[in-house]
């Protein structure tokens, strides 16, 4: 058998060389392009950029003064161009930014809010400031270590303490009550002022026996400066369950026709009176036809106790008038007969939403309860609760 002359390795070696050489060339080359590439693209940017950038940033911090890492927060404004940037975390010093754009018709008086989350999704402080561009320095924000209680006491309240805000802050405070749907806010069922006072009793016609899970916390707003103002918000915590059952729960309710007429108010698939329910679900009155319905108001209210009944307190949660109204007064009418209704009470209320404890003069015989704003109507109720 003839013999093959052996391999020159010269002769292989050069092809591969050459060959590994050429493709690294050509990565490298095609490196370059894309360099260029993304060089002339960021030309093209800053050469279009208009000065619309915001930049936004601070720190947040512990209670105890460490920072507060892995918190989230979230830019929110009319006139951010850019939703998508509008998310930040804290990092491992408690620090967060936002690079967003902002678009060329924000009015000069608008504002941005950043709200900040801490671990367990529960917010923590919000922070308004001018809509402008440049660069923003929010100041450093330190939790508040409000030592939020709830406790039941007699005669049925729930009395709510908590310790001062920090320095700087005012001492006025706003109490908020809410369904807790697993862990996200859910409707409001009570929104109260506590003025110079670290104690509220939250009395048992407020949340009644509806839920087991409403929960409340705390804000406190800081003396707000030229630019920036900040709302602290305490931990959440557990209202202990109520017992109250309202004489309305269940009620049959009618509204007003724009021909003065009363038609029955039902809710979803007949059931009974959604403002009567024990549901913390606003509902908002429309006038339906063959076009579809249009958002309006009703001129009037009436709640049915099926029969003659000794009352004395009405709770009405949100309730918002028509905002065109010039006087924001509701009117509290009874009858025995469906027919004749006598005034017993006149309250201020107001168009934005109103959480009230009304009561009356004293014991008052009714079967119907009849709801009139002095003037305009009624836009949306959660629940009218009489007792």
């Amino acid at each position: 058998m003839p013999q093959l002359d052996a391999p020159n390795p010269n002769v292989l070696s050069r092809p591969r060389v050459l060959r590994v050489r050429t493709s690294h060339a050509v990565r490298t080359d095609s490196l370059n392009r894309l360099l260029k590439c993304l060089a002339a693209i960021a030309l093209f940017f800053a050469a279009c950029d208009d000065g619309s950038t915001a930049r936004i940033h601070g720190r947040l911090l512990r209670a105890d003064g460490s920072p507060a890492a892995g918190y989230r927060l979230f830019l929110s404004g009319d006139f951010v161009f850019d939703p998508d940037a509008s998310f930040a975390s804290t990092d491992v010093e408690g620090r967060y930014e936002f690079v967003v754009q902002m678009r060329a018709d924000a009015p000069a008086d608008s504002r941005l809010t950043v709200t900040a989350s801490d671990l367990d999704s529960v917010v923590r402080g919000e922070m308004t400031l001018p809509a402008k561009t440049g660069d923003t320095a929010l100041p450093d924000v330190t939790e508040w270590d409000s030592g939020l209680a709830v406790t039941a006491v007699s005669g049925g309240d729930a009395r709510a303490t908590w310790k001062p805000a920090p320095e700087g802050f005012q001492t006025n405070y706003q109490l908020i009550v809410y369904q807790n749907d697993l862990g996200r806010y859910g409707p409001i069922s009570w929104i109260s002022d506590v003025l110079g006072t670290t104690t509220y009793d939250l009395p048992p016609e407020v949340t009644e026996d509806r839920f087991a899970n409403l929960v409340v916390r705390i804000g406190s707003l800081s003396d707000c400066g030229k630019d920036v103002c900040v709302q602290l918000h305490s931990m959440e915590v557990m209202k202990p369950t109520g017992t109250l059952v309202p004489l309305s729960r269940g009620a049959a309710c009618m509204i007003a026709n724009p021909d003065g007429s009363d038609v029955p108010l039902l809710g979803m698939a007949g059931a009974p009176c959604p403002l009567t329910d024990g549901s913390t679900e606003i509902y908002s009155f429309s006038r339906c036809g063959s076009q579809g319905c249009t958002p309006s108001s009703a001129a009037h209210l009436v709640v049915d106790l099926a029969a003659p009944t000794s009352i004395q307190t009405i709770v009405f949660h949100t309730l918002a008038l028509d905002p065109l109204s010039t006087e924001a007064d509701v009117i509290i009418e009874v009858s025995t007969d469906g027919r004749v209704f006598t005034p017993v009470k006149r309250f201020e209320a107001s168009s934005m939403g109103t959480f009230a404890i009304v009561h009356l003069d004293g014991p008052t015989t009714a079967r119907q309860v009849r709801i009139v704003p002095a003037h305009g109507g009624i836009l949306a109720l959660t629940e009218l609760s009489i007792f």
